[in-house]
């Protein structure tokens, strides 16, 4: 059975329209956990002779279209710090939507993306994947729209033999709850790959999610495990739960963010 990936990954409660998965769509998963959204995932390099100046104008085509016609919340993610380097490329498009409504997403968009399909296309080569997102927890500061500058993290885990779905959404809630009494103000979630370029090669993979509200709570949250004993508890993740890679680290700016009830 596979579980949850992400290449990193991003502002939260995007995950307001959180949709059932069908019964032949990781049941198991669905039964461990909370609903999933789809999260659409588009990794892009700029193509050979364009510049940033070229990437900015894709974007805000992008932008513009979605902001009119995007069922959910679009985001575009910066790398700041990459385990992985180069192979992800120089942006990272995320895109939130309920399962059911990826049709419609992908129908507005032929119908009315014409301008930022081709100002994509002129300037950027990229590729796809699709996972089912899992939001864990999300601090008040993140469940809307804001001016922050958000930071988001995201590790790639393979869980110990014997480790179930259930397992690591138990984890994963005991951690938010501690997030919670602690007042940090963070985002977390679970992520499955799925399908596209960067599915886990692991078919038990999955990813981790951290979004932090700015730098400085980034800086908290690096304190806390360097200096105050955080490592201690990441050491036992990877002792007891699975096993995880650096993570990746990427700065975010929404381009538009999904009303509750959309």
């Amino acid at each position: 059975m596979r579980f949850f990936y992400l290449k990193y990954p991003f502002l939260a409660l995007l995950f307001a329209f959180c949709s059932n998965l069908s019964a032949d769509d990781h049941s198991e998963s669905a039964q461990a956990g909370p609903n999933a959204v789809a999260n659409m995932l588009t990794f892009c390099s700029l193509k050979d002779g364009k510049t940033n100046q070229d990437l900015q104008k894709a974007l805000s085509a992008l932008e513009t279209w979605a902001s009119e016609h995007h069922p959910g919340t679009v985001a575009v993610m910066t790398p700041f710090i990459r385990t992985a380097g180069s192979q992800f490329g120089d942006v990272m498009i995320q895109s939130f939507v309920p399962f059911t409504g990826i049709g419609e997403m992908i129908k507005r968009f032929n119908e009315t993306g014409g301008k930022a399909q081709e100002a994509m296309g002129k300037a950027l080569n990229c590729e796809r994947m699709m996972g089912s997102y899992y939001p864990i927890y999300t601090h008040p500061d993140l469940a809307g729209p804001n001016d922050f500058n958000t930071v988001y993290s995201v590790q790639n885990c393979s869980p110990h033999e014997g480790v179930t779905p259930q397992d690591v959404f138990a984890s994963a809630q005991a951690s938010a709850k501690s997030a919670e009494e602690a007042g940090v103000a963070i985002h977390t979630a679970l992520l499955d790959p799925n399908l596209g370029a960067r599915a886990s090669r692991d078919p038990d993979g999955f990813g981790r999610v951290i979004v932090f509200r700015d730098m400085d709570v980034f800086g908290q949250v690096g304190d806390w495990y360097a200096n105050q004993g955080g490592w201690e508890s990441a050491q036992k993740y990877s002792e007891t739960i699975a096993e995880c890679n650096s993570p990746n680290v990427y700065f975010v700016d929404v381009l538009t963010f999904a009303e509750t009830g959309t």
